[in-house]
Parts: C-alpha cells; sequence; structure tokens
C-alpha cells in the first residue's frame, strides 16, 4: 500500500509546483543579444508601423530600441509570436519616425546597450 501513497504524494507536489505563474520579472535577462529575423513589411513609409520579428527583446517595449540609420525610435508593442517559425519567438512593432529619410536601411534593434544584428534591411518610402 505504501506506493500509491508515494505516489499520490508525488503528484500532489507536481500540481503544487505548477502554480500557473505566467509573468515574470523584466529583470531576468534573455541570455541573447537582440536578433531580428524579419520584417513585416520590407517597405514601409515614414509614420508607417514597422514589425519586427526576432527574439531576445525586452518584454517592456520602451526597452527595446530601434535604429534607422542612427534615428532611433521605441517600440511601442512587444508580443511573443504565435508558434515559432524560423526562430521567430517576439514580435516588436515601431512607428517609423517623419524624419527617417526616404532610403534602405539595416535597422538595429537595442536592448539595455547591447545592439541585435544589422543584415535585416528596410526601404523607408516618404
Amino acid at each position: 500500500m505504501l506506493k500509491p501513497l508515494v505516489i499520490s504524494t508525488f503528484m500532489i507536489l507536481i500540481f503544487m509546483g505548477c502554480g500557473g505563474e505566467t509573468s515574470f520579472s523584466s529583470s531576468i535577462p534573455t541570455q541573447s543579444n537582440p536578433t531580428i529575423i524579419r520584417t513585416d513589411p520590407t517597405t514601409v513609409s515614414q509614420g508607417g508601423v514597422l514589425s519586427i520579428f526576432g527574439f531576445g527583446f525586452s518584454i517592456i517595449p520602451a526597452e527595446n530600441v530601434i535604429s534607422f540609420g542612427g534615428i532611433t525610435a521605441p517600440a511601442e508593442s512587444y508580443n511573443l509570436t504565435e508558434g515559432t517559425t524560423s526562430g521567430e519567438v517576439e514580435v516588436l512593432t515601431v512607428t517609423v519616425p517623419q524624419d527617417v529619410e526616404a532610403q534602405d536601411y539595416s535597422i538595429l534593434v537595442i536592448v539595455n546597450s547591447v545592439a541585435s544584428n544589422t543584415d535585416i534591411s528596410v526601404t523607408v518610402e516618404p
């Protein structure tokens, strides 16, 4: 009779350890540099909204600073993607500043002074 008691106690411990808490502190490091996988769209207007897919972003939108050739803007939103596709775990949205000139840019996401890869380009149109 001891085995069912042990199993029941074990099951209780497992369920007690799964408190269902889904939020976590923003002070917990992601342990990876921010990485951009892709953007949507790839061509955006000045003042338009750009989505940036990747991983290693901060869960606090304003801590993600997006640079377009030195002109920066904070992310306006942060979300987890619906399923991971090609390493896309997170998505940021940003409004392209009006003073960003119309041309191609290698965009950069900076999180707590750590810069992302620069191999993803976006075309900004007037």
